[in-house]
């Protein structure tokens, strides 16, 4: 019995832009979190820690985000990776500290996770309902793998 795990070229790509997605998500919030919180991603999971209080930093909570299911399309993939990503550590954050987050000068209401394709690019941040907010750097999709048809299969 082999033990070696086997995926598609589909499936393989969907974890690594999963993993990526959340691990650039993370960094690109860094800024955006207040002083003594932070956001780290290890593979599908997303972590909040906070040195807020006395005491050496601790994990406040923790997701495993997994991956998107199979009802989302190979384009909408990357999109729906991030707004994941950003809706979960959103939540986090907002439960941690026990008020909404994050707040941007200039916008109306609360901010909610945004994030659309562009060709090889997502682009994203936290906006309100008229679109002003916080733009953060564009994550970058993998090229996708090649898809090879093989005949009489």
């Amino acid at each position: 019995m082999s033990t070696d795990l086997q995926y598609d070229g589909l499936s393989a790509w969907r974890l690594h832009v999963s993993v990526e997605a959340l691990a650039h998500v993370a960094c690109e919030v860094a800024g955006l979190v207040p002083e003594g919180v932070h956001a780290q991603a290890v593979g599908t999971q997303i972590s909040i820690w906070s040195n807020r209080g006395a005491g050496s930093p601790r994990v406040v909570e923790m997701k495993d985000l997994g991956v998107p299911g199979d009802a989302v399309t190979a384009t909408d993939f990357p999109t729906e990776a991030v707004l994941r990503a950003l809706d979960a550590i959103q939540e986090m954050v907002m439960d941690h500290l026990h008020q909404s987050w994050p707040e941007a000068s200039g916008t109306s209401g609360g901010l909610h996770p945004q994030a659309q394709r562009d060709g090889d690019q997502v682009a994203f941040g936290y906006v309100d309902r008229s679109g002003a907010g916080l733009q953060l750097t564009p994550f970058p999709v993998p090229p996708e793998p090649e898809r090879v048809v093989v005949a009489g299969r």
